[in-house]
């Protein structure tokens, strides 16, 4: 337990894929901060989606490493 690392991670840091492959970048809500790394609060992030798309997955970049999250739309 006493080895956990906590992370955050910018909405900068952050691409969501199209299901027509084009990466949009996420931006912050106006007037939303970003939350610390070992918080409990919530971020609201935006992305700005061309008209008859849908994402396809979520993509994280740190420290030079980027972690994908695929995502289906219900």
């Amino acid at each position: 337990m006493d080895a956990k690392k906590y992370f955050s991670i910018s909405a900068s840091d952050a691409r969501l894929e199209l299901d027509n492959k084009i990466s949009v970048p996420g931006r912050k809500e106006a007037g939303n901060t970003e939350p610390d790394a070992e918080a409990s609060t919530e971020a609201v992030w935006i992305f700005q989606l061309p008209a008859s798309t849908n994402p396809d997955k979520l993509h994280f970049f740190l420290d030079g490493t980027r972690v994908s999250v695929g995502l289906i739309k219900k």
